[in-house]
């Protein structure tokens, strides 16, 4: 089984490389045996030069402290030193920037490999972005103010959402949250299975949410009455509704990100000194909608620096550059709280004011943003042949 990576980088990477496999390290997060399995499959006796085992990782790493490595990175480098794989026959594809700081890292700890498993950051990183086409024009179909999609808990996520239903904002947002820790994978091939119990030192990730520092009486308070409050909550979107693949290709049906004004990404990371990127940022450009994220400071930033425009023009978004993750979730809910008290009329007339930039961010995405992905992995992919 080879996983799925987005066509346009799977082609650039074809014509490269001879590709012995292509394997999503986030589906073996929770089960690194599993990991070690499928490396195993891919090992070869004698590589060609030009031989590569593909690894995508993704956004949903788990860091120390927030600081890298990441676990799953840490057990991909544990599996590849335990196997006899060499690091040069691996690349590994991700969304964050600067990846091969921690490759080195984990090189210098696991492995007397001479040579650390190379990086290439792209954001053709998953099969995602093939399923988009372009959207129409959609604000008649504005009902709520804010939408915000989790489908995977996480400390930060949860604290935004007490902050919803501490303001009693939460009637006025289209909202989807899992409260498991973990989804159960049905992605994993059952031939992958031979070492699933063969533990050779893995990090394991957490299986409840790590604690946030609240210093704030007020706000442990909140925090604590959501976990307990939040099962009971009726108005939760379906979690069918919440599947990326679900979300990004209905253009058949309304989907939820289309029923807001706003889009509220919760990145994965919000602790990481590098200014982390994942798909979900890309989210509201993709659905027409202007946007929010919560994630690592100086993420519109890099947007912006990647040819896109935010909303500075109509909110405050000096919560970009806001260092303390309480501050900078309370920055937000007070834009919410703003938008959440207007009526749907305004809404929509709303949209009508931001729709240059709505458009602008669509139509790059489309002609612009893409071809400019695929060069830059075009030349990365030369770079790593020529081992530089």
């Amino acid at each position: 089984m080879i996983d799925e990576l987005h066509p346009i980088a799977q082609r650039i990477l074809e014509r490269h490389f001879n590709i012995v496999d292509i394997i999503d390290v986030c589906h073996y997060g929770q089960r690194p045996g599993l990991l070690l399995s499928r490396l195993s499959n891919a090992k070869k006796e004698v590589y060609e030069p030009n031989d590569r085992i593909i690894l995508i990782l993704g956004d949903h790493d788990y860091y120390l402290n927030g600081e890298g490595p990441g676990f799953q990175l840490y057990n991909v480098q544990l599996a590849l030193s335990h196997l006899g794989i060499p690091n040069y026959f691996c690349l590994l594809i991700t969304s964050q920037s600067n990846y091969d700081d921690y490759t080195k890292m984990v090189q210098r700890q696991l492995t007397v490999d001479d040579i650390h498993i190379r990086s290439i950051t792209t954001m053709l990183d998953t099969s995602l972005s093939c399923k988009v086409s372009p959207r129409k024009d959609n604000a008649d179909q504005i009902e709520k103010a804010y939408c915000i999609l989790s489908r995977q808990a996480r400390s930060h996520r949860a604290y935004f959402l007490s902050k919803i239903f501490a303001a009693n904002i939460q009637d006025f947002g289209v909202i989807g949250y899992n409260n498991l820790h973990y989804p159960p994978s049905d992605e994993i091939d059952p031939n992958d299975q031979d070492l699933e119990n063969q533990d050779i030192g893995f990090l394991s990730q957490p299986t409840h949410l790590p604690p946030l520092l609240l210093h704030n009486k007020e706000d442990r308070q909140i925090f604590s009455e959501f976990t307990k409050r939040c099962p009971n909550y009726k108005n939760f979107i379906e979690q069918s509704d919440m599947l990326d693949n679900s979300i990004i290709s209905s253009l058949d049906s309304i989907n939820p990100i289309q029923q807001a004004l706003i889009y509220v990404g919760l990145e994965t990371q919000h602790t990481l000194r590098k200014p982390f990127m994942s798909r979900i940022s890309l989210r509201g450009v993709i659905e027409k909608r202007p946007f929010i994220i919560l994630g690592v400071p100086g993420i519109l930033a890099r947007l912006r620096s990647e040819g896109f425009e935010t909303f500075s023009n109509f909110w405050d978004e000096s919560y970009d550059s806001e260092t303390d993750l309480i501050s900078r979730t309370n920055m937000i809910i007070s834009i919410l709280e703003k938008w959440s008290s207007m009526s749907i009329d305004s809404l929509r007339s709303a949209y009508d004011g931001m729709r240059d930039v709505i458009e602008h961010n669509h139509d790059y995405y489309h002609h612009g943003y893409i071809n400019h992905q695929s060069l830059k992995l075009e030349q990365a992919c030369r770079d790593n042949l020529q081992g530089s």
